[in-house]
């Protein structure tokens, strides 16, 4: 993704990244009296910054690749690594063989919705290491009744807590179901676990709470729904930003979105049905150690996620999770491919024949979907290499470009790769067209500069090879 994919969320947190790499949590405002030409999608005018709708804890795992490294395109390599490595170590720890555990990585890895997510600036891999670590120390705690393992898997909730708080809130709770089920009548020991766990989680919840503070003026108000209080889970009316039009969230919708989310995430999950056949056939026959968390993690999720309007948004509305696939169940497509692993290698074990033929159809159905997906998603990108192109092409630096408001009164989106830097110094400061007084208030502030007017007299979609009718006039 050169010019980023067609999630503007990508910019968001890059402009986010970008901010704290620079020194400033939040990303400054260049003028008040112009604040609406600056502001990003995403985000709301608070004191002399911009508020944006994400914690920072993914944004500042990119602005340390910045700082180490000068880009934050370490930070995906690690980040893929990282869930890789913990996928496999949850696997041991559930009871997989060596060889089992491997194998899961290796579906891991070539697992569309994987392969896809780790070429982009979205939160859902690094977030997944977390949600694993969590579920990999209880595992163990159960196993051990270690205290150092609840305080790991109350380290790793909370830090996913700070990361994506709802998310962080389902696994918590499939998690505290599971190890009551497992501690059943060791009333005792559970008690102990959850205080050490919560000794573990301390740290991340109380910066949680000092950023809320800080950004909202309230240390129990998430930036998240501070800037669209209608952007929550539970059914009614429902919108993401002040701007755009309210849907009204039923359970009907619920449903229809969970069916299709479902199918998805079967489809998106390296080997799609053989997975999962061998995913439930292992936890049949109780090959896992830890097998009762599996259907408990997933039924949770699924009620979770089907409260969530999101859902329905990614798959009916705005079709994110039919090209980028269904990345709000991405700790599902893990614990298939961790159950399916177990069960192809048992496969393997009985019948070396039945095994070949068994990863010869996994392989065929992953790149069913594979292929289709990364053509797509090329297709997806000509329109913003086509804005990116002709920038360079028509553009004499150093410059202002004024930009469209295409989705709203909001900068990149979406146009997400057309970002100013957090000193908005860099060779080219991109303003939103808001008319003459963003012009004047542009030329008196920037002389030396030249100024274009950024035009799409022909609307913009991000259908698959749409060429947009681009028109970049010098303004003066």
């Amino acid at each position: 993704f050169p010019v980023l994919s067609a999630n503007s969320d990508e910019g968001i947190y890059l402009l986010q990244a970008e901010s704290i790499a620079a020194g400033d949590l939040h990303p400054p405002q260049l003028d008040p009296e112009v604040s609406e030409s600056f502001r990003p999608w995403f985000g709301v005018e608070r004191n002399d910054h911009y508020l944006l709708k994400y914690t920072p804890v993914y944004a500042a795992t990119l602005a340390l690749s910045i700082w180490l490294f000068g880009t934050p395109l370490v930070a995906l390599g690690l980040t893929a690594a990282a869930a890789t490595a913990s996928m496999v170590a949850f696997a041991r720890e559930a009871g997989a063989s060596r060889q089992a555990a491997l194998v899961g990585g290796s579906l891991f890895l070539l697992s569309p919705l994987v392969l896809l997510l780790s070429g982009t600036y979205l939160p859902y891999l690094s977030n997944l290491v977390f949600l694993l670590l969590a579920a990999l120390a209880v595992l163990r705690y159960c196993r051990t009744a270690r205290s150092s393992d609840a305080w790991l898997a109350g380290l790793a909730w909370g830090l996913a807590l700070f990361a994506r708080p709802y998310d962080a809130v389902l696994a918590g709770l499939a998690l505290v179901l599971f190890l009551g089920v497992s501690k059943r009548g060791q009333l005792r020991a559970s008690a102990a676990g959850i205080l050490w766990a919560s000794l573990g989680a301390a740290a991340p919840v109380l910066a949680m709470l000092a950023f809320n503070f800080e950004s909202t003026g309230s240390a129990l108000q998430l930036p998240f729904n501070f800037i669209e209080p209608l952007d929550a889970p539970g059914f009614g009316p429902r919108r993401a930003l002040p701007s755009d039009p309210i849907l009204n969230y039923t359970p009907s919708l619920a449903l229809e979105a969970l069916v299709r989310n479902v199918v998805l995430v079967v489809a998106w999950t390296a080997g799609g049905l053989v997975s999962l056949v061998a995913a439930v056939a292992a936890l049949i026959r109780g090959r896992l150690t830890g097998g009762l968390l599996f259907p408990v993690f997933c039924l949770v999720w699924l009620i979770g996620y089907g409260l969530f309007w999101g859902s329905y948004l990614t798959v009916s509305r705005w079709d994110g999770a039919l090209f980028l696939g269904p990345y709000y169940f991405l700790p599902l497509v893990s614990l298939i491919i961790v159950a399916g692993a177990v069960g192809l290698t048992d496969l393997w074990q009985r019948s070396i024949w039945a095994g070949i033929g068994a990863a010869l159809l996994a392989l065929a159905l992953t790149l069913v979907i594979l292929l289709p997906a990364l053509q797509e998603n090329r297709e997806r990108s000509v329109q913003r290499q086509t804005v990116a192109d002709s920038l360079d092409e028509a553009v004499d630096t150093p410059a202002v470009v004024l930009v469209p408001p295409i989705y709203g009164p909001y900068l990149y989106n979406p146009l997400s790769f057309l970002r100013n830097a957090p000193e908005f110094d860099s060779e080219i400061v991109f303003a939103l067209d808001t008319g003459n007084r963003t012009v004047s208030w542009v030329e008196d502030r920037y002389p030396a500069r030249n100024l274009y007017r950024l035009s799409l007299p022909g609307g913009w979609t991000d259908q698959p090879g749409f060429r947009p009718d681009l028109e970049i006039v010098e303004l003066g």
